[in-house]
């Protein structure tokens, strides 16, 4: 079994530009209906897609629709990337625990308010 997270969005052009320069690769997925684009995935590697909202209900709550973790190998310099794309710091860097395992992360909302906690594992 295979699964994804996908958030709803609202500027699906502006959300995949986003991502794109935060993962560091473009979707390797898109899907246009009715002239207009619709879905973007960036397949196994991170198991994240996007999806217009206005494709989806007419009834739709922003943000907060999961939480996706990332795994990075240097969290300061994916923080000052981060904050470079403009990404609203929602909690600094923090060490959470150090046994069993020494974890740090910090967490950004996207351009929709969706969370991401990008954490170092081990170090």
């Amino acid at each position: 079994m295979k699964g994804l997270v996908y958030f709803l969005v609202k500027e699906i052009e502006k959300s995949i530009e986003f991502y794109t320069q935060l993962l560091e690769m473009p979707p390797v997925n898109t899907e246009v209906h009715d002239g207009k684009l619709r879905w973007a995935d960036w397949g196994d590697k991170s198991c994240i897609a996007l999806i217009r909202a206005d494709f989806v209900t007419d009834n739709v709550r922003y943000g907060n629709n999961a939480v996706f973790n990332y795994s990075v190998d240097d969290l300061e310099a994916e923080y000052k990337k981060a904050k470079k794309l403009g990404a609203k710091i929602i909690g600094e860097i923090t060490l959470v625990h150090e046994n069993p395992y020494r974890y740090e992360c910090f967490s950004i909302a996207d351009l929709d308010g969706n969370l991401i906690e990008i954490a170092m594992y081990g170090k």
